[in-house]
């Protein structure tokens, strides 16, 4: 099953990665992309820059596998739990969404009971994208 993540955006927007400065260097990416095969939504502002410092993805199985096993995962990076879209989440996952997303300095009053992982992602997409959809990414289905 692909997974979710919230990732921040690196690199300069320029076509080259230059080696030991992996982060700052090359096109804009999320830096979840390192491990591999995703989606992505990642708005721009009419200069071609990205509007907002993170985005929202997509990994395939073994892109998120190679992620949880990366010991040196980078804190800012959120992968979500392998749930469904209409799981509802429970307190405690509640409770570690609303820390995650209020760390991207975005609202967090509507993680409340009875809401799913498919409602909650919608919500977040749309902080980027007002049109966002979680269906963008059945590519990876």
């Amino acid at each position: 099953m692909a997974r979710w993540a919230l990732s921040p955006i690196i690199g300069d927007g320029t076509g080259e990665i230059v080696a030991g400065q992996e982060a700052t260097t090359g096109p804009y990416r999320l830096l979840v992309s390192q491990y591999g095969g995703h989606a992505a939504v990642i708005p721009g502002d009419n200069d071609g820059t990205p509007k907002f410092n993170w985005g929202i993805c997509k990994l395939n199985d073994a892109a998120a596998a190679a992620a949880e096993a990366d010991a040196g995962l980078d804190s800012r990076i959120t992968i979500f739990p392998q749930l469904t879209l209409d799981h509802v989440l429970t307190l405690a996952q509640r409770n570690w969404l609303i820390t995650r997303v209020g760390a991207l300095g975005k609202p967090t009053g509507w993680i409340t009971a009875g809401i799913t992982v498919g409602v909650a992602l919608r919500i977040i997409g749309r902080y980027l994208e007002s049109n966002f959809d979680v269906d963008w990414m059945n590519i990876l289905d």
